[in-house]
């Protein structure tokens, strides 16, 4: 059973990421070690930022039509037009925070991530409920493992977070007076907020492609047994 949850783990990897593993057993390592967790945490960023791009997309088309709106009726350069921008951007947003489950829950995953796993699971003589439960408890541990790799880094953009507060609080200090001091505090900082905007979206995106895949192996084994219990109702 291990070779069998390492394996549908490897190759199910491959397949999200599009890629496909070496025949060779040395550029098959060196894919797995190089290449394709780049990809990984590619496929996860980019569902990570999913939802910024949505309401970026919401929030630009309702600020050109607020625009539109505010100039017909002849509010321009006022409070209340000021009020009506504010109030397209931040509406988008409560759009997509508060978005149908639909949209969101299945964590990216596709009808053929899960058909891959059914198929996996029809290849390797799965027959049997019995025998998927035995594999999910296989993969129970690998994605114990995997989650609490990711709180250790969630921990590490904890500290970036306040070092960050720590320099920006030294910013504000009164002893900063020269132009050059102040200079430097403030690319310290810069630096600091890029490496934490970096090291936030690394974090929660290598976590979004780890519940893209699990979710995938979850789904999967859910549609298989499924499909033995048609079989077994509608016998041929």
């Amino acid at each position: 059973m291990y070779e069998k949850t390492l394996s549908l783990i490897i190759e199910l990897e491959a397949f999200l990421l599009e890629g496909r593993l070496s025949s060779s057993t040395l550029l098959r390592l060196l894919q797995r070690l190089l290449w394709l967790p780049l990809k990984f945490l590619k496929m996860g960023v980019k569902e990570k930022t999913n939802g910024i791009f949505l309401w970026a997309y919401i929030a630009f088309a309702a600020a050109f039509i607020g625009v539109g709106l505010i100039e017909s009726i002849g509010l321009a350069k006022t409070e209340a037009a000021n009020i009506m921008n504010l109030t397209l951007m931040l509406a988008p947003a409560l759009l997509v925070l508060f978005s149908l489950p639909s949209f969101y829950a299945h964590s990216g995953v596709t009808p053929d991530a899960v058909n891959f796993v059914v198929d996996f699971l029809g290849k390797n003589g799965f027959q049997s409920e019995k025998e998927v439960e035995l594999l999910k408890k296989s993969i129970k541990p690998i994605e114990e493992r995997s989650r609490n790799r990711v709180t250790a880094l969630k921990w590490i953009v904890g500290l970036i977070w306040a070092s960050f507060i720590y320099t920006f609080s030294k910013v504000l200090e009164p002893s900063q007076s020269t132009m050059a001091g102040i200079a430097s505090s403030l690319w310290t900082l810069a630096i600091m907020a890029l490496t934490l905007i970096a090291a936030y979206l690394l974090v929660w995106g290598y976590e979004a492609a780890l519940d893209k895949l699990f979710k995938a192996v979850e789904f999967g084994c859910n549609d298989f047994c499924y499909s033995l219990e048609v079989a077994k109702r509608n016998p041929a």
